[in-house]
């Protein structure tokens, strides 16, 4: 079967699709027989930690790889989101900040699948300041995605990053909604 992603367990049990990635990562999904062959199990999503004021900031878990086929290899699992810190006076967002996970990979299909990868979890972002203008979900750190070949079965959606926003003064949105601690 596909591995767990990031610092959770190894992959074991679970269905033949990755579970997306929580508190601790998603567990990878089970082999299983296809014909005279084997078909590996979709990596599990990579999982999110840490408490949402982000007294200590942690990097996204990465996604775990989808387990081999009797012929082919798994899909790669996603890079987890970075660290994004910024502390100034007046923070005005007019391009984008991201601390996202990758998607994961897609497996080799023929002549029998191995699974594919599962997503990275989200990083941290904080900002630190007396006015922040955020704009509408320009500040974002989400899981990247379980890749979902026609043939093969899919990896596990990355958890979710965590935002704080630290001002007295703020407007506009995140992906996650930030914290105000």
């Amino acid at each position: 079967g596909g591995g767990g992603g990031g610092y959770g367990t190894g992959g074991s049990g679970g269905v033949r699709s990755g579970i997306t990635g929580g508190a601790s990562s998603g567990n990878g999904g089970a082999a299983i027989t296809c014909g005279a062959d084997t078909c590996g199990g979709g990596g599990g999503g990579g999982g999110y930690y840490g408490n949402a004021n982000l007294t200590t900031l942690f990097l996204g878990s990465a996604g775990a790889s989808g387990g081999a086929g009797s012929n082919n290899d798994g899909g790669s699992g996603g890079d987890g989101g970075g660290i994004v810190i910024i502390e100034a006076s007046t923070i005005t967002i007019s391009g984008t900040i991201s601390s996202s996970g990758n998607n994961g990979g897609n497996a080799q299909q023929y002549p029998d699948c191995g699974g594919d990868g599962g997503g990275g979890a989200g990083g941290s972002i904080k900002l630190i300041g007396t006015t922040m203008v955020l704009g509408t979900t320009k500040v974002v750190s989400t899981g990247g995605t379980g890749t979902g070949n026609q043939y093969c079965y899919d990896g596990g959606t990355g958890g979710t990053g965590r935002i704080v926003v630290d001002s007295d003064s703020i407007t506009g949105t995140t992906s996650p909604t930030y914290t105000n601690p």
